[in-house]
């Protein structure tokens, strides 16, 4: 397998530079980053166009640009069919939530459970963020960084120490506005990636027609599966469902997506923003769907993984990269850095988020409650950036021992929706049911990120089965590695039942037991409440303060 030319590190090279000069620029110009609301909201002045492609670039991580077309490659390309539940969720983002948080005005999303339920909810929901951000960035960054030694030898803790290095660096030292222009830049990267990866095999097959033509006799176009069995890893009624769920997780209340949101001046300019995206990210996620069509085009009769020639599937599209564009000088590198700037987009705007959170649900809090004062604005500034810095040292901790994980496109998947799916449950009790109580929401939150946890972390799944594939084209007989002698595997029955769905269900039943739990919890302890007129008062003047922070309240920070 060839390796990286000097023109390919050239390219990466200059990637990493135009992403530090950015966080440069936007340190040195504006107001210099002098102030909160330049440095976590970019003055609530943005743009549509740079917004909606920043949007579109956190959401189509690395994650999804290595393992969105290995899993079309080895399961088919009904996987897209999650792409369509955005039909569902953007609406209800754009005309349900986002209202709502417009309405609030504070950089922090989670200050409306604190307006709606109080501190305790707040604070659990605040903790939970950070714990599942850092292990969501940690395999984002793990991705590229396993391609990139994949290619070129590198190993896997220089990469991640020095690209997680530039990120956090541009990302603490420019603030919102350097992580949107960043994202703008590296969205171009990642779709030059994915096209390069699509007309290769365009001029090897002739036409798309053979391309297609190809992946239908191979299995490949696998999109009339309407089975109602829920242990099926891929049916339409998994991923519409499972993908509604996971991604209102992701659109709805994901504090890095709300506070990109806030960026904009008003709620109709968010509102067109978010539909723009939409429409951005569909397009691109088709192009991730048909480009693991392409990779089977071209390894249909000699497929990588059962030759020998990589060792997992998240090594297939760096295979591909150094198997058949090395003949460009430099493209190699081009589509490398297009996978590490879509994995940079997702954990800039995560970074800056958490720095957000850390200081206004955790610091300014415990600071005013033990002093009985408020932080000025320029001690709020100083640790943001400084969190933001953490933050990013934790992050390349953790990518580092991602390493001991397999399956990158699951696990990212299944990492956004193991909080995802409760805390939606929680904000649309405290938004659409009135009578949601404070002991409904903890309720909510507690018994739906237990579930979660024991779901997709409580014990072994069956193996995942690929769909059939050919070595018969394989010329090099040194290719093939005898197989190794394995222990006897269970069959799938014999899993527990649980074990065996779908890992698309596990958020949408934390996603109801939530919901459900914090809804008769609080019909309950309402019903309990009746005679406890101090409680009512409480309850009252929450939902009066609720409605006076938004008429009211500018964002203290």
């Amino acid at each position: 397998m060839r390796t990286f030319s000097a023109a390919d590190y050239a390219v990466l090279v200059a990637v990493l530079v135009i992403l530090t000069a950015i966080g440069l620029y936007y340190r040195y110009t504006g107001g210099r980053q002098s102030s909160t609301e330049e440095y976590l909201l970019g003055d609530r002045r943005q743009s549509v166009l740079p917004v909606a492609l920043s949007l579109a670039a956190s959401h189509m991580s690395g994650i999804a640009i290595l393992g969105t077309p290995a899993e079309v490659y080895f399961r088919g390309a009904i996987f897209f069919v999650a792409n369509l539940s955005l039909i569902i969720v953007i609406p209800i983002t754009v005309h349900l939530f986002l209202p709502v948080f417009f309405k609030v005005g504070s950089s922090s999303t989670y200050e409306y459970l604190y307006l709606r339920f109080g501190g305790r909810v707040r604070t659990l929901a605040s903790i939970t963020y950070p714990v599942q951000s850092v292990m969501f960035m940690a395999v984002v960054l793990y991705a590229p960084s396993l391609a990139l030694e994949t290619l070129s030898g590198i190993p896997i803790l220089w990469s991640i120490i020095i690209v997680g290095s530039v990120c956090t660096f541009y990302s603490t030292i420019g603030g919102i506005k350097a992580v949107i222009m960043t994202d703008v830049f590296q969205f171009m990267l990642s779709t030059l990636a994915v096209l390069s990866i699509i007309f290769s095999e365009y001029l090897d097959k002739g036409s798309f027609t053979n391309i297609l033509k190809i992946a239908s006799e191979g299995g490949r176009l696998n999109f009339s599966n309407f089975s109602l069995d829920p242990t099926e890893r891929h049916t339409w009624w998994s991923l519409l469902i499972g993908g509604t769920f996971t991604y209102l997780g992701s659109y709805g209340i994901h504090q890095a997506q709300v506070q990109r949101y806030l960026t904009l001046k008003d709620y109709e300019t968010a509102r067109k923003t978010v539909y723009v995206s939409w429409l951005i990210t569909s397009a691109f996620s088709f192009s991730l769907s048909f480009a693991g069509l392409c990779l089977y085009s071209r390894y249909h009769l000699c497929d990588p993984l059962a030759a020998g020639s990589i060792a997992s599937q998240d090594q297939l599209v760096p295979f591909f990269v150094v198997d058949v564009l090395d003949m460009w000088p430099g493209m190699s590198g081009l589509v490398m850095a297009g996978v590490f700037s879509a994995s940079l987009s997702s954990i800039s705007a995560t970074l800056n988020s958490l720095a957000n959170i850390s200081v206004h649900d955790f610091i300014k809090p415990l600071y005013s409650s033990y002093t009985h004062a408020s932080l000025t604005d320029s001690q709020v500034l100083v640790l943001s950036k400084l969190l933001a810095c953490v933050c990013g040292g934790l992050l390349i901790v953790m990518a580092y021992l991602a390493h001991f994980l397999a399956g990158i496109l699951q696990v990212g998947l299944t990492l956004t929706g193991l909080v995802g799916g409760p805390m939606v449950a929680t904000f649309t009790l405290g938004m659409f049911v009135p009578v949601a109580n404070e002991a409904g929401a903890l309720a909510s939150l507690v018994s739906g990120l237990s579930l979660s946890l024991w779901l997709n972390f409580g014990g072994k799944r069956p193996p995942v089965v690929n769909l059939p594939s050919s070595i018969i084209g394989c010329s090099n007989s040194t290719l093939f590695t005898p197989p190794s002698s394995q222990t006897t595997l269970l069959r799938p029955e014999q899993y527990f039942y649980v074990r065996r769905l779908s890992y698309w269900w596990n958020v949408v039943l934390s996603s109801l037991l939530s919901f459900f739990m914090g809804l008769i919890v609080s019909l309950l302890t309402d019903y309990l409440q009746k005679n406890n007129t101090e409680q009512l008062k409480k309850n009252q003047q929450r939902r009066e303060n609720l409605v006076m922070y938004g008429k009211n309240k500018k964002d203290d920070t």
